[in-house]
């Protein structure tokens, strides 16, 4: 048994000895000058061997054969965080350069071994122009390439996609946000684009943009962006490649959208502001109430956050915390009809009954109790907390004020939502009046991330 031990110990040691002496392992950080060749393949041991030069397709040329160096050397230029770095020379055409450079070397032992398998290393770059040549600026010979100038319109659409060629496919219209926002059942189904000319030079049109849109919106910020054929400065496009970014605007100040607004705060005896309505008060209150404790501000919620007209709203005030608003109607007044949902929002009013709690028994219940237990009890009678402070007990009310502050900051970030539809009345409802939004912009070329910038020296990767 001792016999076959040793013989396994010595086959083993004899192998890694000949494994060792056919492969040379070298540290990196010693190696002092690489020279790779083209069409020269790599040493390997533990993957696949690769070319010794490498153009990687991605930069505004691409890999054009009489671009490819026949020889790059690189020199070790010095170490940055435990990475040599590398500069790197080759005769190449007076028109191109180096946009991105980066060494792999095949660790001996593993993937990012510091002891790399002597000649496995192999140089990988990215091509861009110096100076763009004058039969690279001429027309191609691609039938799906041609100058933005050429075109005088363009049709974007819903739910289509760009053409692509180096960059990803993108959708025909993109929103970018505005005062209105992004709500998907107002956003345009089909913007056509007509060329105006041309600010500067003749490939930077001005597009004139209309949209058959809600006639309470406009676009705005339309801007036209394209995918150059050969470069992103290529003044030839990708013929279909082009998106339209634009933005939603109210087309009148101070009208809101009822669906997406928050909330509405009312104050006693103010009187509202409508389009075409006389004004009424902001606050009615049905029941009969001591004028002792009627609140002077309400603060109404939407908790439904959909598309439904007829939202649903809870309420709080800021009088006796032992009463509570039941069966609020909130009432606005549509902007351009009865029916329209773009409301202004001074327009809005609010009638209510003001119960006990301990009457009520309506919806949203589970919301008032938590209302009624962290916020209206007895240290928010702010007239008993003036007639304790004074001289000795002014630091207890100042304590009390900071417990209904946090309380009230988490009341506003714990508030709970209900799907308990209550019964709201507004006056307004769906809407179908569209009307031409028209916007100007201007042509960009798409960005492009994949190459960020050129580097002066060549980091390593291991493979």
């Amino acid at each position: 048994m001792p016999h076959l031990i040793y013989f396994i110990l010595f086959f083993f040691l004899s192998s890694n000895f000949l494994v060792q002496s056919h492969f040379e392992a070298v540290y990196i950080n010693d190696i002092k000058k690489l020279t790779f060749q083209q069409n020269t393949l790599t040493a390997s041991r533990r993957s696949s061997p690769i070319f010794q030069i490498t153009c990687i397709d991605d930069g505004p040329i691409g890999c054009p054969h009489e671009f490819i160096p026949k020889e790059v050397v690189c020199t070790n230029s010095g170490i940055i965080e435990d990475n040599v770095q590398w500069e790197c020379d080759a005769i190449l055409d007076p028109q191109v350069t180096f946009l991105d450079v980066f060494v792999s070397c095949e660790g001996f032992r593993y993937k990012n071994d510091k002891y790399v398998l002597s000649g496995s290393c192999g140089v990988n770059f990215v091509l861009n122009w110096l100076i763009e040549p004058a039969h690279y600026q001429q027309e191609p010979i691609e039938r799906d390439a041609i100058l933005l100038s050429k075109i005088q319109s363009l049709t974007f659409k819903s739910g289509a996609f760009t053409n692509s060629r180096r960059t990803k496919s993108e959708p025909n219209l993109i929103c970018m946000g505005g005062n209105f926002g992004c709500v998907e059942k107002y956003l345009p189904q089909s913007v056509t684009c007509n060329n105006r000319g041309s600010n500067f030079d003749n490939e930077n049109v001005i597009w004139e943009c209309n949209s058959n849109i809600d006639h309470n919106l406009q676009l705005s910020d339309t801007k036209v962006l394209c995918e150059g054929y050969r470069s992103p400065n290529d003044q030839y496009i990708l013929d279909g490649s082009c998106v339209l970014e634009y933005k939603l605007h109210y087309k009148n100040n101070g009208i809101s959208y009822l669906p997406t607004i928050d909330s509405i705060s009312f104050y006693s005896g103010e009187e509202t502001i409508p389009v075409r309505l006389e004004p009424t008060y902001q606050m009615t209150i049905r029941n009969e109430i001591s004028p002792a404790i009627i609140p002077t501000q309400v603060n109404c919620y939407n908790v439904d956050k959909s598309d439904n007209i007829i939202n649903d709203w809870v309420c709080e005030h800021n009088g006796d915390g032992n009463y509570i608003i039941s069966s609020p109607e909130i009432l606005c007044e549509g902007y351009n009809s009865r029916n329209d949902p773009f409301i202004k929002r001074k327009s809005c009013s609010i009638v209510y009954d003001l119960l006990p709690f301990s009457d009520y028994s309506g919806p949203n219940m589970d919301y008032y109790q938590y209302n009624h237990e962290h916020r209206y009890d007895d240290a928010y009678d702010t007239k008993a907390w003036k007639r304790e402070a004074g001289p000795v007990k002014i630091g207890k009310g100042f304590g009390i004020l900071i417990i209904i502050a946090l309380i009230g900051m988490v009341f506003c970030c714990l508030r709970p939502k209900t799907n308990n539809p209550r019964k709201t009345y507004t006056s307004v409802q769906k809407n179908n009046n569209k009307a031409n939004s028209v916007s100007f912009g201007q042509t960009s070329r798409k960005k492009e991330s994949s190459i960020s910038k050129r580097f002066s020296s060549v980091r390593t990767e291991g493979r």
